[in-house]
């Protein structure tokens, strides 16, 4: 049995009881975090009891970020019992493409993904009236998106807004020389996620500009596969300018590519690890 997230744990929980199974338990964010800023401090306090309550329980502990590890950490007892296995970490990787494909140099940014206020929408979107390229944008419409906002048009005509193209994600991404990744560092879970857009990135072979204070900003740097900022306007125009005017764009794509194919970034050896969890509950 596995249970994603706090929202499914309970249910895990009693399904474990009721019929002896092992229970996985999957956390892809820290929950609290995710509904602070939305309900009164009591649900939040809550929330958090619930999951100290609850995920003891669990047979083995999958996070997606170092950060979920962290958290989970400092709310097991303290009382010397503790978490009685490691919590392993499986990041949400993609295997490599069969080969590296230089970015055409066609002075073409993409931001593939949620279209929330914290995805730095806006403020990329007016960015580009002041930078010589294109910005291509695609992602779905969901509760509170700027999906309509996009949709009206009111942008400038070096961006484009494909909609929820989910088909054409990677094809974008291949004719773009730049993979855009900022968040808002303010938010808890944008601070510690990895995101799945820098892994689809890796697997390409494309730069990323991603922000400072972030997991994601991290890797970028630890990688050299891009360019880190901070979480502003102007600051993220200069980059933009210094990517696409420098001639670090292949290199830095590269650096991205050989990090997915040859080191631990990537689908084949995540894999392992995810698998390994299940072996070890036999």
């Amino acid at each position: 049995m596995v249970a994603r997230d706090l929202d499914a744990l309970a249910a895990g929980v009693k399904v474990q009881k009721e019929t002896d199974c092992k229970l996985v338990y999957d956390v892809h964010e820290v929950y609290p975090w995710m509904i602070e800023d939305d309900v009164p401090r009591f649900v939040f306090n809550a929330a958090v009891k619930r999951e100290q309550r609850l995920f003891m329980c669990a047979d083995a502990i999958i996070a997606s970020n170092p950060g979920i590890v962290d958290w989970l950490d400092t709310q097991a007892p303290k009382d010397g019992i503790g978490i009685d296995d490691p919590i392993t970490l499986v990041a949400n990787c993609r295997d490599p493409q069969p080969e590296f494909v230089p970015p055409p140099g066609q002075r073409q940014l993409c931001y593939l993904g949620t279209l929330h206020k914290s995805r730095f929408i806006k403020e990329m979107v007016e960015a580009m009236r002041g930078i010589d390229g294109r910005l291509v944008i695609t992602g779905p419409r969901t509760a509170h998106s700027l999906y309509d906002w996009l949709r009206a048009g009111n942008m400038p005509p070096n961006v484009q807004f494909l909609g929820d193209a989910i088909e054409k994600t990677e094809a974008v991404m291949r004719e773009s020389d730049i993979v855009l990744s900022m968040v808002d560092p303010a938010n808890k879970n944008n601070r510690i996620a990895l995101a799945n857009k820098v892994f689809d990135a890796m697997s390409i072979g494309r730069a990323v500009i991603a922000p400072l204070g972030t997991a994601n900003g991290n890797i970028v740097t630890n990688l050299q596969m891009g360019i880190t900022t901070m979480y502003d306007q102007d600051a993220f125009s200069e980059g933009v300018r210094v990517l696409l005017d420098g001639d670090d764009l292949v290199r830095l794509g590269k650096n991205a590519y050989d990090a997915c194919k040859n080191g631990v970034w990537n689908w084949r050896t995540q894999a392992k690890k995810f698998v390994g969890v299940f072996d070890g509950l036999r």
